[in-house]
């Protein structure tokens, strides 16, 4: 029987969009009569092995060290597939896909890798922009970073061919690797426009932002920014309210602005939906990231963007024609996109009508199809690349 082995960093099943993504492959794959199995580490409360209806999942036990330990566990992660695949030998049609340094112990131009966001040097540029950081805090993320460019250095020249979230990002990898470049498939994910659905505009006068992030990642995510920002937003809009959607957290601004902020909390994949639906402005400010499924929900239901801009993002949107772009790390871009959208309600339903068919190409039922042919063409040793984006 034809095997899929789909490695990754970390697999929790029906949780979140990383994993959600790779569930998908190993269901479509499955009913195409491929015998599926998921490797990942183990972390606290997994099974090491499960048997589901779509993948065997096997988790290997690796040690948790207190610094550094991403970097290590790609490393101990790495000896177990180099184990695992001296012990499970590989026809010509079995398929890998490894996500980032999960590839790591794989071997040589036998797999298929899902690219990290964008090359270890650029997210150490990208993460200049966090002025917040404190000095211990930055020089713990040099030097972590360093380590995980020698691991990319190492496994990503070994890939068969790629998955990339956009191709300005696979182009910076082909660049900083002197990798030969290709074949490629874009993007990195696809959206099940059926969950979605177009937003019914209203007349009511309260107008609400929509910002979904984890605060354990507040720098990253621009938290920081989007605290500076929000007063001045309130002080000049009464009527505007701001729905925050994950951990619950003490947001930093003046107490009167405070009722201004609703913190739902972390809620599930379909009561998200409901959010996108009753939403205005889908926000976000990150200051790196790869391309996030919340912005492809966000299209898809017909919600008008308002989007840093990251690597990619214009590949997805266009300045004020499907949304709205503004510079990183720029809080007085970021209010000026925010009073832009809201100013303007006839070209913010025109742009998210734009963003809608731009998504549209990326339906799950497209996605999967063209991806899975993408993968037999490539271990057929066809070079034919794919860019659904264009």
């Amino acid at each position: 029987m034809k095997k899929l082995y789909l490695v990754m960093q970390e697999f929790k099943q029906g949780k979140g969009s990383y994993s959600r993504v790779f569930q998908d492959i190993a269901q479509y794959f499955t009913n195409y009569g491929y015998e599926t199995t998921i490797l990942a580490p183990q972390f606290k409360n997994q099974q090491k092995k499960e048997i589901e209806e779509y993948a065997k999942i096997i988790r290997f036990s690796i040690l948790k060290f207190p610094i550094f330990s991403n970097v290590i566990i790609s490393i101990l992660f790495a000896f177990h597939m180099i184990l695992f695949f001296n012990k499970n030998k590989l026809n010509d049609m079995d398929v890998i896909i490894a996500n980032g340094d999960a590839a790591l112990g794989l071997p040589k131009g036998k797999f298929i890798l899902r690219l990290p966001d964008q090359p270890a040097k650029t997210y150490l540029k990208s993460m200049e922009l966090a002025k917040e950081s404190s000095f211990l805090t930055s020089v713990g993320r040099f030097i972590h970073i360093k380590l995980i460019n020698i691991l990319e250095i190492y496994y990503i020249k070994k890939a068969k061919a790629v998955i990339s979230a956009s191709n300005i990002s696979r182009q910076d990898f082909v660049k900083q690797y002197s990798i030969k470049g290709g074949p490629y498939f874009i993007p990195h994910a696809g959206i099940d426009l059926k969950k979605f659905k177009k937003k019914h505009t209203t007349k009511r006068k309260e107008k609400t932002l929509l910002f979904i992030s984890s605060y354990k990642e507040r720098i990253r995510k621009g938290l920081p920014l989007l605290e500076k920002t929000l007063p001045k937003v309130f002080k000049k809009y009464k009527n505007v309210k701001l729905i925050h959607l994950g951990e619950k957290f003490e947001w930093n601004i003046p107490e009167r602005y405070k009722k201004n902020i609703i913190s739902i909390g972390k809620v599930s994949n379909q009561e998200v939906q409901k959010y996108y639906a009753s939403s205005d402005i889908f926000l976000s400010c990150s200051i790196h990231e790869m391309i996030p499924n919340t912005l492809l929900e966000a299209m898809a239901s017909g919600l008008p963007v308002l989007f840093s801009d990251i690597i990619g993002i214009h590949e997805y949107i266009q300045h004020k024609k499907s949304g709205y772009i503004f510079q990183r790390g720029n809080s007085e871009e970021l209010y000026q996109g925010i009073t832009f959208l809201l100013e303007n309600p006839k070209l913010r339903k025109k742009m998210a009508g734009n963003a809608r068919k731009k998504v549209a190409k990326l339906d799950k039922r497209v996605y999967y199809k063209r991806l899975y042919n993408f993968i037999q063409q490539t271990y057929q040793g066809k070079k034919d690349s794919v860019n659904l984006l264009e």
